[in-house]
């Protein structure tokens, strides 16, 4: 029962503070300070009940124990770093038309004796071209 009692505290002590935060319109720097605060605490008192812990802990062993998370984790930040480093950080899309160099299209341009260039330009029939070509 007491591994139960300081999980249902934190949870109501946040949910009260969140209520009262929204209730009563704290300014945020405020609930900031005070979160602050309870930070500084939390950790000092971890640190006073697990100093045993603590004092006991060698690194040498950990790294005996995680070695392979550890080189796996290097590998791949080192990889990502890389890619970053090759290419840049671009956006994924950068809105431009793919160029028809293959594929039905150019079969069709060529066949029509048009250029690629040809089929972007922008339409020159208006009305007024229509009438002018009926006059």
């Amino acid at each position: 029962m007491d591994q139960y009692i300081p999980p249902v505290a934190a949870v109501a002590t946040g949910l009260c503070t969140v209520f009262l935060c929204f209730l009563l319109r704290i300014p945020f720097f405020i609930v900031g300070l005070l979160s602050l605060l309870l930070v500084v605490y939390a950790l000092q008192d971890h640190l006073y009940r697990f100093a045993t812990d603590y004092r006991n802990f060698s690194a040498p062993d950990f790294l005996k124990q995680n070695a392979s998370i550890l080189i796996i984790s290097l590998v791949i930040i080192l990889s990502l770093g890389f890619l970053l480093l090759k290419f840049g950080p671009r956006a994924v899309s950068q809105n431009q038309p793919v160029p028809a160099t293959y594929g039905m299209l150019s079969s069709m341009l060529g066949m029509a004796g048009l250029s690629q260039q040809d089929s972007r330009a922008p339409n020159r029939n208006t009305q007024n071209d229509r009438i002018a070509h009926a006059v």
